[in-house]
């Protein structure tokens, strides 16, 4: 090709169903126990198992993608645009920011939603729905409020919310426009509220600017949790229960983020981010 020419390369891959990095859930191990489910979690060289990439912060770009599925199953992803054709049962997506490899997310299945603000819906299982609407309706659009007093306007439009079954492998991921997280801490409000806090911080540390490389990623980590830390303080106050709680907080991310990845990769940048989230 000439310099500066366009150039527009086609890729065809094949995964097997099996794949690692895809959770391919059973009727069974779903909450509602009535249809199978599937999700990704990319974060964080995951997503080389779902589409060929540059899994590094460093790579970022805009995406699109056309998913067909069978009757009754719902597909969302971390897009900033969907639309979906009932006649051919396919949904379309597309981010018009550009975004490194893990914050790309896709979860399909038995899902319903209800619009809790303005620019903001929980998704969940038919069986969660209710639960979850009645732990955060309203309180996201405050929290999206105070985080854009504190630190600008929030760049991503959306700002939605679904809870996975607890075979999701961490607590949750900051995916732009669409946080997953684990049905199981609907059972805590206090982690609840912290968690999902920390995610809507992530649009402006992590997501919209994002570490260089993986050895960095306790900047990424370390700055949305002294954001989380300051909307929570904005929202709440100095002295309540929420912010008494977030040192256990962060020891339950840690725990369950351990379990989840390598040891040794996910201990040092959370070593490092508790510099920023104890002194800061």
């Amino acid at each position: 090709a000439l310099p500066g020419s366009k150039v527009k390369l086609v890729l065809n891959l094949k995964n097997p169903s099996g794949s690692v990095l895809i959770w391919w859930l059973d009727s069974e191990l779903t909450c509602g126990q009535s249809r199978p489910l599937v999700f990704t979690q990319g974060h964080s060289v995951c997503n080389r198992s779902f589409f060929p990439c540059f899994d590094t912060p460093a790579v970022k770009s805009t995406y699109s993608a056309s998913i067909r599925v069978p009757d009754g199953v719902t597909v969302l992803m971390s897009a900033s645009r969907s639309s979906y054709s009932k006649l051919d049962r396919i949904f379309q997506f597309s981010m018009e920011f550009p975004v490194p490899s893990y914050l790309v997310a896709l979860v399909a299945g038995e899902l319903q939603h209800v619009d809790i603000g303005p620019r903001s819906r929980v998704w969940a299982e038919p069986c969660l729905l209710s639960c979850a609407v009645k732990k955060l309706g309203g309180s996201v659009e405050r929290w999206l409020g105070v985080a854009e007093d504190l630190f600008g306007p929030y760049l991503w439009g959306r700002c939605d919310i679904v809870f996975l079954p607890p075979s999701f492998p961490i607590v949750a991921m900051e995916n732009p426009c669409l946080t997953f997280i684990i049905a199981s801490i609907l059972e805590s409000s206090e982690f609840l509220l912290i968690d999902v806090i920390h995610e809507i911080a992530h649009g402006w540390f992590g997501n919209a600017v994002t570490n260089a490389t993986w050895e960095e990623m306790w900047l990424s980590e370390g700055l949305a949790t002294y954001a989380q830390r300051r909307i929570t303080t904005e929202a709440y106050g100095e002295a309540t229960p929420i912010t008494s709680t977030q040192s256990s907080s962060t020891l339950y991310f840690l725990i369950a983020l351990s379990e989840a990845f390598e040891k040794r990769f996910v201990g040092v940048y959370f070593s490092q981010f508790r510099l920023i989230y104890f002194y800061c």
